[in-house]
């Protein structure tokens, strides 16, 4: 038992004596431990369910974007290739949220690699487009809030190997910023942690992918969540690094699923690419512990 697990196990259980809609739920296995939030298999009333819950200032909040967002998307991805679970019972005030459970298994590395990954991501990108709620071009993307925002973050931490690298490809992301700053940005309600770990595959040949985990739901420029995924596909499925550090073919296939034109992903991804580098090797200044992978590609990207 984690240090995450024990505390929220007893807060769940402070949970089911408080409200008489959860006489019903037994808990199960730990799904994951991480954040302040455990995720648990168990059944409400005889169905299966996952269970969330958190400590914090910030679950509640969690709690109710994650249960916004299955409100308005499960009526549309309910059946089909795109899929997310239905919400069954979300409690703010104790961090508490509710899901069915899904069928799905975590996606197989294999899936990524040879003639099959293009077909994979396309796919990826398809579920994304579905995932994508209120989709509209907005005005360009804020380069000015995240050079300042980054340039702040910068300038906490003593200078070191790690943060003279993220000062190169600060210096690249501004220079990268006064080209992108005016163009139409496609903005939707989007998962906001579009990552691999939150996608599960199902059925033969994986043709049903579900999404899960929408704590982090919110409006923003949908080519930050592409570069998300394009960097999670980098690290974790390594396929060529020929377009600003990752696979331009892997950018090709995920934007062939519908979420933005490819014209648009060319032009804003690459920003979002560079904001998530810089703060990735800021999380590690000053321990002399940057990932290689990270180091390799923040210097393909400094140019």
């Amino acid at each position: 038992m984690t240090n995450t697990d024990a505390p929220n196990r007893l807060a769940l259980q402070a949970a089911i004596a408080a409200l008489p809609a959860l006489t019903g739920l037994e808990p199960g296995a730990t799904l994951s431990a991480r954040n302040n939030r455990l995720v648990l298999r168990g059944s409400l009333d005889g169905q299966h369910v996952v269970i969330k819950i958190g400590a914090g200032r910030f679950q509640a909040a969690r709690a109710e974007r994650q249960n916004a967002a299955l409100g308005l998307l499960y009526p549309r991805m309910h059946g089909g290739p795109c899929r997310v679970p239905r919400p069954v019972a979300c409690h703010p005030d104790h961090g508490l949220g509710i899901t069915s459970w899904v069928p799905g298994l975590a996606l197989d590395p294999a899936l990524l690699h040879g003639p099959a990954r293009a077909d994979m991501v396309k796919r990826i990108g398809a579920w994304f487009a579905t995932a994508c709620h209120d989709r509209r071009t907005g005005a360009g993307i804020a380069t000015r809030h995240w050079v300042k925002r980054l340039t702040v973050l910068r300038n906490r931490v003593a200078a070191d190997a790690t943060t003279r690298l993220a000062d190169s490809v600060l210096a690249r992301m501004q220079a990268l910023a006064r080209g992108c700053g005016g163009i139409p940005a496609t903005r939707a309600f989007t998962q906001g942690d579009f990552r691999l770990r939150n996608l599960l595959v199902d059925g033969p040949a994986a043709q049903v992918i579900w999404g899960i985990d929408f704590d982090e739901w919110e409006d923003r420029p949908v080519a930050r969540d592409m570069a998300c995924m394009l960097l999670d596909l980098a690290q974790r499925a390594p396929a060529g690094s020929d377009w600003w550090g990752v696979s331009y073919a892997d950018m090709q296939a995920l934007s062939a699923g519908g979420a933005i034109p490819l014209a648009e992903a060319e032009h804003l991804v690459p920003f979002f690419l560079l904001v998530e580098t810089v703060q990735a090797l800021l999380r590690f200044a000053g321990t002399g512990a940057v990932p290689p992978m990270l180091a390799t590609r923040a210097e393909t990207m400094a140019g």
